[in-house]
């Protein structure tokens, strides 16, 4: 038997054209696996607001399509990850080793910090403890 789940995003060439301008689902809907939709459409609406304050719609187009682009990225990551287990296993057990990276991408998932914050020593760690062979098999510590 095999079991999964549908995974699967949807685009739309343009968010603001004329008077209609899309937000939330209407703007291109996110793989549910990043748990974004709300926390994006929310971003969207705010974005949206901020044109329309300042009389340029063009300026939430682009905003949507930083919006988008993160939460995406994110999502190919995890589902990458997630169907392979090797990487899986590896990935989680570094990032519970570097609390620092996990707290940085949590930030970047949320839109709570930004991509120019890279904290480069903990990316550096995160990169070795992943690549080390064996070095988070049951029973061996941390090095």
């Amino acid at each position: 038997m095999v079991r999964g789940a549908i995974s699967g995003s949807s685009s739309v060439t343009a968010v603001a054209r004329g008077r209609v301008l899309l937000i939330g689902d209407a703007a291109g809907a996110v793989d549910a696996i990043t748990g974004q939709g709300l926390s994006l459409g929310f971003r969207e609406a705010i974005a949206l607001a901020d044109a329309l304050a300042a009389g340029d719609p063009a300026r939430y187009q682009r905003a949507h399509r930083a919006l988008v682009r993160t939460v995406r990225r994110m999502a190919q990551l995890m589902l990458a990850a997630g169907a392979r287990h090797a990487w899986r296993r590896r990935i989680l057990d570094a990032l519970s080793a570097s609390p620092r990276l996990f707290d940085y991408m949590l930030g970047i998932h949320t839109g709570a910090d930004a991509l120019r914050n890279l904290p480069l020593g903990a990316i550096a760690g995160f990169c070795a403890r992943a690549a080390a062979p064996g070095l988070f098999k049951q029973g061996s510590e941390a090095r």
